[in-house]
């Protein structure tokens, strides 16, 4: 059994969902490296002060939405260009 063809979508469909796919993979990005921060931050020690971590936390998520912005770590373009194939081409998994 084959997948149906996918009709061509309108011309400005193409970019919102260009765009689209961009945020997501951004977001994606932003949400790994805010993960990183966090784990690379917590070592364990119960007789920490925890009110320094409130910043912490705010610094790390703007951090994070920075350098996947920017493309720091690369992984919201590598994600991009991957999922975009599926778009323009219409192919399914």
């Amino acid at each position: 059994m084959t997948a149906a063809p996918v009709p061509p979508a309108a011309p400005g469909a193409a970019s919102a969902d260009r765009s689209a796919l961009r945020r997501a993979a951004e977001g994606f990005e932003a949400m790994l490296v805010r993960q990183m921060l966090a784990a690379a931050r917590s070592d364990g020690d119960p007789h920490e002060d925890d009110a320094p971590d409130a910043f912490a936390g705010i610094l790390d998520a703007r951090l994070a939405d920075v350098a996947a912005a920017c493309g720091a770590f690369g992984i919201a373009d590598a994600l991009e260009r991957q999922l975009a194939s599926r778009l323009q081409g219409g192919r399914r998994p």
